[in-house]
């Protein structure tokens, strides 16, 4: 699948961050995302949990709404374009590469 996702100058890259990934997950490194909050509430921090289940859920929605908003506004349409050209675009600073037209 990774195969699929990403163009050829990166497929052995990201094969390679995903099977990390993979492996840091199942060797239990992940369960200090699932611990350190319970952590931080036992040395007396109580964070959003004191807020309430309406006030966090207004929270994350703002974030959420935040989050599309920044990526409407920054990210191009990519429809109908290869890898390589939504490559291109990033790295000349935000412009499409011109077609090549045969005259």
């Amino acid at each position: 699948m990774v195969a699929e996702l990403f163009g050829p100058r990166y497929r052995v890259v990201t094969g390679f961050v995903v099977v990390l990934g993979a492996l840091v997950q199942l060797t239990g490194v992940s369960a200090v995302g699932n611990f350190s909050p319970r952590i931080f509430e036992g040395m007396g921090y109580r964070g959003m949990s004191t807020l309430g289940g309406a006030t966090t859920f207004a929270a994350l929605l703002a974030v959420t709404v935040a989050s599309w908003l920044y990526l409407f506004r920054q990210a191009p349409e990519t429809r109908g374009r290869t890898l390589e050209e939504i490559h291109e675009y990033w790295q000349n600073g935000r412009t499409w590469p011109r077609p090549v037209t045969s005259d």
